[in-house]
């Protein structure tokens, strides 16, 4: 009788069958070698067959049985087939499918024309009213449909299953059918799971949920666990759409609680206020003010002197040969050089050259991605963005090499690196890496060094070859030329600043209270042993134990090797005496006599240790340690002898606690740098719904149209805060459509589509809805979310340097009208996830123009024709008492968009929204060949613009009045 849906549903036909197909699954034990495979009975239709967590796949004969990632399941005689089994090691997990319906009914068990044919038995006693709705003009998502589906258990049948299988979270699929309809012709009206059940002696009732609860699950991530330290280990690698400014980007190499570990082993004695070092880099590795952490006991550096000796506090233990980790008091360029940006790829922004205007103006194919300040890649050589004029970059330098039509030109793929407050990274210190398991981007070691700006102190400065010293002023120098021959004894003497002696004298290794080895008569104010392993040591042997020695015990000298020579630079810029001779056998001679000129700079408060000066011999070197009058350098000064003024940089190195942020685009739709952008907010829940494994069920037509008619770039980082955790998909999805007045929804074949709220009204596709085609229908509205105001967050950021804190911009919009002649005070505030400061202007206005009026709710009742209509479908209300609609003195007309769907297979309840009157209110292009107003019927009116007056009306006629506004 009928020979499509559609037909069936538009027909008076009494009959309604309604199908529904319900799972359950258990384990099975027990198959048997069986004529090649291993089979048994089962009591159940099997839909499903898992083996030890793998899926297997349904063949349709025991021929095709071929491996053991197939299953054969025989509808005629209940038999399961595997290709293998082991009884004790597999796990066979199988979900059966039971075959409901109000009538009794035959059908094929895939609802196919070829289908194997089983019983429908007719236990379906309520089939519930799923409703889907979706939030035009409010922004939200559908509801999730839920119900109860109700059916006999007066035979007892399922007394035996009800606890035994597994019903929890199965799938559940309900359809609507009529018998002289082709089996392909059923309908699915609902797809869910069961996420509840109950028992009674005559009924099983089981609580159903649609798959849109998927929707409820956190956007698939990944945290970063053990790739960075404990503090950071919660936060989730993040997921970037659109275009971003200021994003956060996580360090992989931090040193955290753990701190960085120490080259070397390391010496103490209790009551000494300095530690040794064994294969140790003090020099490049330490700084005044860093914690070494030893295993139960800590050490703060006051001074490095040496790469083996570095001055503390007093120690109160004795330790030898232990490892150490530091926390550095100043951060420094070994870690915090590695970040992720996010967990995908990101859009790799080219184009290509199209004409050549000179050697500092290129003309490029597109330039929409592009601004001013970008730097670009052409061809291989890097050039900086001056300005943008048309289609023409202007850069702000000639390029070198010789450029041609056709080249590539390529932005960085992250750009603008900032840190901090004032920190811009340059991009010749950034090495991007972009590909689908992430993007990252390395540090150089000297990023933050190149990003410090350069000044300068114009007094003269001491800069002496083969020194590691800088001083203003002159430092006293003097030196140690060694001798061989025994030593044990013997002894020499060096001065301080005010004339206080101190002999350093040799012995054995013996304690000094049990040695041997007496203390000589050096009549000096202090002694301090320096213990030999043999009494004639060679040259270089004793060089390094005075070295250390003087250093562990002098303040006020800095002492270092120059071959056998022993060099002594005196830390300040003052005269100090000459060293003595003693009865060690050395000789002694003045480099420089310190002088200290008068000079009211005190260094310590402009620089610091890791700050960086540029030599004379224009390398730079980083500062050890800073004193009033002097600089103690990490390497030595290679240039010329000479007076020099001073040019430094004070370096802010990134460290553990810094922000660092940068500018990118997002992900792609195909996953690589060089995909096309996910640039709209349609494109963005496409590919939410697909991450969350909605894939099969999305109506990627309608996310087509949207992007179109919704064309924002958008701005989005997810999370959204970047220690944030990660949110539900229904969560972003809502932010999403409040945005760009968006909704998801559920169409006719329960597959996931997107709608935009706006004022078009599909011409040629308008359908009518009738006092014919319904039972009753009934109205309402309310006016509290009208408003006055409306300002829009949008452009959202980690990050604003100027506030230390994230950041977004604002636009808003005050309406004349609802002042004039609704007098509503009320405003609202929006978070818009766009890029553009005039779109988002546009969506602040689009907003307040649809809540300038109260909306009205439309809610009519039918039978199943009216399932044909979708939600977001636009349709036109012809209703003999619908009252006369504004803009018109006469007709009633008006269109709305269907904005909830409530069916259980039987009947259908709609309702529709005239989101004040937006559709008679807003204007639309009009064909040339369209009437005009004079001639025009009501519903070209309706569905026409026209040209107004001064006053705001057409032809005089005061009933179009607020009619043919801009939206």
């Amino acid at each position: 009788m009928f020979t499509s849906h559609n037909q069936y549903i538009n027909s008076n036909n009494s009959e309604k069958v309604v199908l529904a197909h319900i799972h359950g699954s258990k384990r099975l034990y027990n198959f048997t070698l069986d004529s090649g495979t291993y089979s048994r009975p089962v009591d159940y239709f099997v839909n499903n067959v898992t083996v030890n967590s793998t899926l297997l796949s349904r063949v349709n004969s025991i021929a095709e049985l071929i491996d053991s990632n197939k299953y054969y399941y025989d509808v005629t005689n209940g038999q399961l087939h595997l290709f293998d089994y082991d009884n004790d090691t597999d796990e066979v997990v199988v979900e059966f499918r039971f075959f409901l319906s109000n009538i009794p009914i035959i059908l094929p068990w895939d609802l196919s024309d070829t289908g194997a044919k089983v019983n429908y038995e007719p236990r379906i006693v309520t089939i519930p009213k799923f409703q889907t709705n979706m939030a035009q003009g409010k922004s939200g998502l559908n509801l999730i449909g839920k119900g109860d589906l109700i059916i006999h258990n007066n035979d007892a049948f399922y007394d035996a299953i009800y606890d035994t299988l597994f019903w929890e979270n199965r799938s559940v699929n309900i359809y609507s059918f009529h018998r002289s309809l082709s089996v392909s012709e059923a309908q699915i009206f609902f797809r869910g799971v069961i996420t509840g059940k109950s028992f009674s002696s005559d009924k099983i009732t089981f609580s159903l949920t649609d798959e849109l609860y998927s929707l409820e699950q956190n956007i698939p991530s990944t945290q970063y666990g053990e790739l960075v330290p404990e503090s950071d280990s919660t936060n989730y690698k993040r997921i970037v759409y659109g275009k971003l400014v200021n994003l956060k980007v996580q360090s992989l190499d931090k040193y955290g609680d753990s701190g960085i570990g120490l080259t070397g082993t390391l010496s103490g004695v209790t009551g000494n206020d300095y530690i040794t070092g064994s294969g140790t880099f003090f020099t490049s590795q330490l700084s005044s003010g860093d914690k070494l952490e030893f295993d139960g006991f800590s050490v703060t550096v006051d001074e490095v002197k040496s790469d083996t000796v570095a001055k503390t506090s007093e120690l109160d233990r004795t330790f030898s040969g232990l490892t150490a980790s530091v926390k550095p008091e100043v951060q420094y360029s070994q870690k915090n050089r590695t970040f992720q940006v996010c967990n995908h790829a990101i859009k790799k922004v080219t184009t290509t050259i199209t004409s050549i205007k000179s050697r500092n103006r290129i003309v490029i194919n597109d330039p929409s991605e592009f601004e001013a300040g970008d730097t670009i890649d052409i061809n291989g050589e890097e050039k900086k963005i001056k300005r943008i004029s048309g289609n023409t970059l202007v850069l702000t330098t000639n390029y070198n090499l010789d450029h041609s039509i056709g080249d590539t030109v390529t932005k960085k793929d992250v750009y603008n690196v900032r840190y901090d407050t004032s920190n811009t990274i340059s991009p010749n210190d950034i090495t991007v890496s972009n590909s689908p398991t992430g993007t990252t981007i390395a540090l150089s070691a000297n990023a933050e060094i190149n990003a410090a700006k350069t000044q300068s102190l114009k007094q003269g400065f001491t800069f002496i070859n083969g020194s590691s010293g800088v001083w203003l002023g002159s430092p006293a120098r003097h030196k140690i030329e060694l001798a061989s021959g025994d030593k044990y004894s013997t002894y020499f003497t060096i001065y301080d600043v005010e004339g206080d002696t101190t002999a350093f004298w040799f012995k054995d290794t013996a304690p000094v209270a049990s040695s041997a080895i007496k203390e000589p008569d050096h009549g000096a104010d202090n002694s301090v042993p320096i213990s030999l392993l043999v009494n004639d040591p060679a040259l270089d042997s004793l060089s390094t134990s005075i070295v250390n020695a003087i250093n562990a015990n002098i303040d006020h000298y800095y002492a270092y090797k120059s071959g056998t020579d022993i060099i002594l630079d005196s830390v300040n810029p003052e005269p100090i005496s000459q060293p003595l001779t003693g009865s060690s056998g050395f000789s002694m001679s003045t480099l420089t006599i310190g002088y200290t000129p008068d000079y009211k700079t005190d260094l310590t408060e402009i620089m610091k240790p890791r700050d960086y000066i540029v030599c004379p011999d224009g390398v730079s070197r980083e500062i050890l340690q800073v004193f009033e009058k002097s600089i103690k350098l990490r390497g030595t000064y290679q240039g010329a002898t000479g007076v020099h003024k001073l040019l430094y940089k004070n370096v802010e190195y990134i460290n553990d606690d810094s922000t660092v942020y940068v500018d990118c685009y997002g992900k792609t739709k195909d996953g690589t740098s060089t995909g096309e952008l996910i640039k709209t907010g349609p494109e963005i829940v496409e590919d939410i719904l697909k991450d969350v494994g909605l894939s099969n069920y999305i109506n990627a037509s309608s996310f087509i149209d949207s992007s179109v008619r919704a064309p924002q770039l958008m701005s989005l980082a997810l999370p959204i805060g970047f220690n944030d955790i990660m949110p539900t998909a229904k969560d972003v999805i809502n932010k999403i459509n409040k945005s760009i007045l968006g909704s998801i929804f559920i169409d006719n074949n329960l597959n996931l589509g997107y709608d935009i709220l706006d004022s078009e009204i599909p011409l040629n596709t308008l359908e009518t809805i009738a006092d014919d085609d319904v039972i009753k229908w009934s109205i309402s509205g309310d006016s509290f979310d009208v408003v006055k105001s409306v300002t829009g967050n949008y452009r959202f950021t980690d990050y604003s340097p100027t506030t230390d804190s994230p950041s977004n911009s604002q636009v808003s919009y005050n309406s004349d009208f609802v002042t004039k002649y609704i007098g509503n005070d009320n405003s609202k505030e929006l978070d818009l996830y766009l890029y553009e400061k005039d779109q988002a202007k546009e969506m602040v206005e689009r907003d307040q123009f649809i809540n300038s009026l109260s909306t009205t709710v439309i809610k009519i009742s039918g039978s199943l024709n009216l399932s044909k209509f979708s939600l977001g479908q636009r349709v036109l209300l012809n209703f003999r008492r619908l009252y006369t609609a504004l803009g018109s003195d006469q007709s009633s007309l008006r269109v709305g968009v269907i904005s909830s769907i409530k069916s259980n297979g039987e009947k259908v309840e709609v309702e529709v929204l005239d989101l004040g009157s937006i559709y008679s209110r807003s204007s639309r292009i009009t064909s040339d060949s369209s009437e005009d107003y004079s001639a025009s019927t009501g519903q070209e009116r309706l569905v026409n613009s026209f040209i107004t007056d001064d006053n705001g009306i057409i032809d005089d006629d005061e009933a179009t009045f607020s009619t043919n506004l801009i939206s």
